[in-house]
């Protein structure tokens, strides 16, 4: 490995290795790294001399021409000093080290000491020391003169460590730092500001006489914006003063920052992600990044070397097939058990490298369900029309779904209904249709489903709990439906056709309600402004149909149309409605397939992708033929509630809709039940059963069912499990101070930025708001004789001078 300097540079040098024939290689083409420049640096009294003629002499120079220089000039030279004092700063630290580095090197004791001492104790233990162990301690320099509130911020919350209100001295130490990883600089103080406020021996004091101390590191990265917290202090004149802790310049490290993961994976599929690092080492040294489970078993390695960069992104993949059905084959359940959904839960590892000043940052976990089963759709239309062609595509390209679609009818190549086990037919079973998540029902003929049939699609929804799209079209066949109250389909839609309209409106735009606006899975856009424009701009169809929606359901999305014309200015398009366990959507026009024009799949799949989560109910993690269990997710934090959603069906197969059924859930724990849940639900709901548990511990709990006077205690099998931590902070990833952060939040609430070396100046900060009070007393001097002889003899003293000095 070699240095080479640049020609003509003072202090920059590529980093590479000679190849045969003296060429020399850079591992990154182009890059340059900042080294100390080969000449030996300046002594303190060089810089000292140096400092006094160049910023003293431009200080000089500026209060010369204070008198006639304009004020843009003045700021450009104020601005001007202010950074060559700053680059003198910077110059005196850096000489500093050097100074200190050399005394190292050459054995004095004091020095190595000095640094030893200092590199051993952590930031909470020098700020403890620098508060209650110096000879002359802050603490004890502003007890006499000041109200003091000693606060740790742990978390989001802030704890009281001491205050100066009783007689008790500061203590010398504060105890243990938490072990918390995660920061919070801006709930804290409006903690403690308003607990002053609220204190009744302070409410006389006023806030102007308030002030904040935090001393930090600034790695702020969990709550409110301190920004935010500052601006809000400034306008109650409470000035935030910041002291700064640790260094500025990274030491040898590496860290894992982050790792990126889809949620979900099919199980087939493999696990595609990136893992984002902190790389402090000196290019070229040589470390591996490892992806273990919850086993320790390897899953993914691969090695790298150095590049001393801030962020490095690193992409991994790999398949999770094998790791699913060992986890499955390891949970021992029944084979009537089908595992929808199976937790995992990793960590990324760096391994350690010597001479990195830590190693309890090299390792992050991270979590992804994989689902054992896709989700499936059946589109049923009478003609294979545009909008259900491109719908079948849709969900044809995406791996996450299954979909198969029938065509029969008047326009069709067939004229019966297809019925059968496999391909593109209709399910010759209750139970075969029940297996789909989603249904899409077109423009059918009344005549080509049978009656038994009809009630199974009706029963997919109220009892099943699955979602259904009503897809019309512009024949509406949904309006012959409507006719007849007793038809199951009728029973489905949320909207009624319009008394005496025509068959179709002609829309001029669309308009999204109140209700779609906050509706995610309308949003073709993440901003919400910029959605409801797209909505406006979007291709209007052809016709819409002529209806208004029902008492109790919802309307997300409205057609503009000619009020004079069709006696009514919008006409409901997308409208649902919640029908025992599950959710009808209908859709009351088509031509979707319009908006790819020019941009493609960019609106249409992501639009039908959404409706389609949003209106199938929301897989169980596991069930079985009577029972469905959802943990409602996979992991949590302690302190936590989770929602459970279980459905339970009694021995027929039939959903128990009996509200007074004793459903309960049973939270284990190392196997023993740590919590009894009970289960409510409502007349229609499907037999679908939910409940909230208490606050979690951490640990590793699993959810297993219970219902009295329908199953034996331990005829149900099925459990799933679920995860308590405390997710993983960034806290130590980043090993110095930002001093950006803490200047910036000084600077906004008007206070005062200083270094840990600089605490001393903060009784100097502090002695405005000083509890001592100037007390003003008039006094007649006519009143006083001790004032008035004075001054009588003093005037006439004057009289006497002057008069004897000719000027009277």
């Amino acid at each position: 490995e070699i240095l080479h300097k640049e020609a003509g540079g003072d202090d920059f040098c590529k980093v590479g290795w000679t190849l045969p024939g003296g060429k020399l290689e850079s591992p990154i083409p182009g890059k340059h790294f900042r080294v100390p420049s080969y000449d030996s640096p300046p002594t303190f009294p060089e810089l000292r001399e140096s400092m006094r003629a160049e910023v003293v002499k431009e200080a000089r120079s500026l209060k010369k021409g204070t008198d006639d220089a304009a004020e843009s000039t003045m700021r450009a030279a104020l601005s001007k000093l202010a950074e060559t004092a700053l680059s003198y700063e910077n110059r005196f630290r850096a000489t500093f080290e050097v100074y200190a580095d050399n005394r190292a090197a050459g054995n004095d004791e004091n020095i190595i000491a000095a640094i030893s001492s200092f590199d051993s104790t952590g930031r909470w233990e020098r700020a403890t020391r620098l508060l209650t162990q110096r000879r002359n301690t802050i603490l004890k320099e502003l007890a006499d003169t000041h109200i003091i509130e000693v606060r740790s911020l742990a978390g989001l919350e802030t704890e009281r460590l001491w205050d100066n209100t009783g007689d008790a001295d500061p203590p010398t130490d504060f105890g243990q730092s938490s072990e918390t990883r995660r920061t919070d600089l801006a709930t804290g103080v409006q903690t403690a500001i308003k607990a002053d406020d609220d204190n009744e021996e302070k409410k006389d004091a006023k806030q102007s006489r308030t002030a904040v101390v935090i001393l930090s590191d600034g790695l702020h990265n969990i709550g409110a914006s301190p920004f935010e917290v500052a601006k809000l202090m400034a306008g109650r004149d409470i000035p935030i003063h910041t002291i700064g802790f640790g260094s500025v310049t990274p030491p040898t490290d590496l860290a894992v920052i982050d790792v990126e993961t889809p949620a979900k994976v099919l199980k087939d599929d493999r696990v595609r992600g990136s893992v984002t690092i902190k790389d402090n080492l000196t290019p070229g040294t040589p470390f591996k990044i490892v992806i273990e489970d919850d086993l320790n078993q390897t899953v993914w390695e691969e090695s790298f070397s150095g590049i001393s960069a801030a962020r490095r992104r690193v992409d991994f993949d790999f398949s999770v097939k094998k790791l699913v059905e060992e986890k499955i084959s390891a949970l021992g359940l029944d084979n009537s058990v089908e595992v929808n959904a199976v937790p995992f839960r990793m960590k990324v590892r760096v391994e350690p490298v010597e001479g990195e000043a830590r190693d309890d940052n090299n390792v992050l976990s991270f979590a992804f369900d994989a689902i054992t089963k896709k989700n499936s759709v059946l589109i049923v239309d009478g003609r294979p029309r545009w909008e259900t062609r491109y719908l079948r595509n849709v969900f044809d390209r995406d791996e996450r779904w299954s979909v198969t679609a029938v065509f029969a009818g008047f326009g069709s190549a067939k004229p019966e209904l297809p019925r059968g086990e496999e391909g593109e037919v209709f399910p010759k079973d209750r139970k075969t249709l029940f297996g789909y998540d989603l249904l899409v029902i077109g423009e059918l003929h009344e005549d080509l489903l049978k009656e038994e049939e009809l009630l199974w699609i009706r029963d997919f929804v109220a009892n099943r709990g699955g979602g259904i799209l009503l897809l019309d079209g512009p024949r509406q066949k949904f309006r012959e439906y409507a006719k007849d109250e007793n038809h199951p389909i009728s029973q489905l839609l949320p909207v009624k056709w319009l008394e005496n309209s025509k068959e179709r409106f002609s829309p001029k735009a669309f308009r999204l309600t109140e209700r779609g606006e906050s509706t995610t899975a309308l949003f073709l856009n993440p901003s919400p402004e910029r959605n409801t424009e797209l909505w406006g701009y979007l291709p209007v169809p052809g016709w819409v149909a002529p209806t208004e929606a029902l008492p109790g359901t919802e309307v997300f999305l409205e057609a503009i149309v000619d009020e004079e014309k069709y006696g009514t200015k919008a006409v409901p398009l997308l409208v649902t409605r919640t029908i025992g366990a599950g959710k009808a959507l209908y859709a009351g026009f088509d031509g979707t397939w319009r908006w790819r024009f020019e941009v493609g799949d960019k609106y249409h799949q992501r639009y039908w992708n959404q409706i389609a989560s949003w209106i199938m109910e929301k897989p169980f993690a596991v069930q079985d033929d009577f029972v469905a269990i959802d943990p409602g997710a996979s992991t949590y934090r302690p302190g936590d509630s989770a929602a459970l959603r279980i459905r339970v069906r009694d021995k027929e197969g039939k959903p128990l809709d009996d509200p007074g059924a004793n459903v309960e859930a049973l939270i284990w724990k190392e196997g023993k039940i740590v919590a009894t849940v009970p289960m409510e639900t409502s007349p229609g709901s499907g037999g679908l059963f939910r409940g909230t548990t208490p606050p979690l511990l951490p640990g590793k709990h699993e959810i297993t069912v219970r219902a009295n006077g329908v199953y034996e205690e331990n005829e149900l099998r099925s459990r799933v499990e679920f995860l308590v931590q405390e997710p993983e902070s960034p806290e130590l990833s980043t090993l110095t101070c930002n001093e950006n952060l803490l200047k910036e939040v000084a600077k906004l609430s008007g206070g005062t930025y200083l270094r840990e070396e600089q605490i001393g100046r903060l009784g100097e900060l502090l002695k405005p708001i000083s509890s001592g009070r100037l007390v003003t007393k008039e006094i007649a001097l006519w009143q006083s004789y001790w004032w008035f002889v004075p001054i009588i003899l003093i005037l006439g003293l004057e009289l006497f001078l002057r008069k004897r000095a000719g000027m009277l």
